[in-house]
């Protein structure tokens, strides 16, 4: 019964996988379906503290040691918005198969899976 269940659990992932009506999906995204966007914000959201802490945003030059404080309060805000991409992510990925609801994650930082523009690993 359990190998039945776990057959059934399978079918059924790569049913939405591979069976997703993509042109529904192909909103502003680059030509990615809503699957594959959710996946690339799960895949990419570990990148976002890193990037935070290497390039942090120009709002925080105004605040004293910028070079430092800009850095950790980017690492900070990184962590939250790679929560929140992979989080979104998942919602994304779920809600792939009700081709009427739109994307919900943020935009790209970075294109794991080639879109029609055809750039792979572009930043976002």
């Amino acid at each position: 019964m359990k190998t039945l269940l776990k057959a059934a659990a399978l079918t059924a992932c790569l049913a939405t996988a591979l069976a997703l009506p993509a042109p529904a999906h192909a909103h502003d995204r680059g030509g990615m379906n809503g699957f594959m966007y959710g996946l690339n914000g799960v895949l990419t959201a570990i990148a976002d503290p890193f990037a935070g802490f290497a390039d942090p945003p120009s709002h925080y030059d105004a605040l004293p040691l910028h070079q430092v404080t800009g850095r950790v309060l980017g690492f900070v805000e990184g962590l939250g918005l790679g929560v929140y991409r992979a989080t979104s992510g998942v919602v994304d990925m779920v809600a792939a198969p009700l081709y009427v609801v739109p994307t919900i994650g943020p935009k790209a930082r970075f294109e794991i899976f080639v879109g029609d523009s055809g750039v792979s690993g572009s930043l976002g």
